[in-house]
């Protein structure tokens, strides 16, 4: 699992990690808990990333927020940028080999 193995990699280099794999979880989560930043997945099951993002935007909340996507293309993050919800730097990454 690709979240796995960020997490696994953001603790070998000392940072705490909350992990969750619904949105309705990660809202609980932000809700509860103060973080330095959000790694955001746009298609989270239950409620979407781009529905959190929604939210904690209209809500003024500046947390930082990286987002991203297993899709192949771009629309989610022109998606969110039409909506004014983010500020989006896109980044195609493709297996090699």
């Amino acid at each position: 699992m690709i979240g796995a193995g960020i997490r696994s990699g953001l603790r070998q280099e000392g940072s705490t990690v909350d992990w969750v794999r619904d949105g309705d979880a990660a809202k609980l989560a932000t809700a509860t808990n103060d973080y330095d930043a959000i790694l955001l997945d746009l298609e989270l099951p239950g409620k979407t990333g781009l529905e959190l993002l929604a939210q904690w935007r209209r809500k003024q909340n500046t947390l930082p927020i990286l987002s991203m996507t297993a899709r192949d293309s771009v629309e989610v993050h022109i998606h969110a940028l039409r909506r004014k919800i983010g500020s989006e730097l896109v980044c195609n990454v493709r297996r090699v080999g």
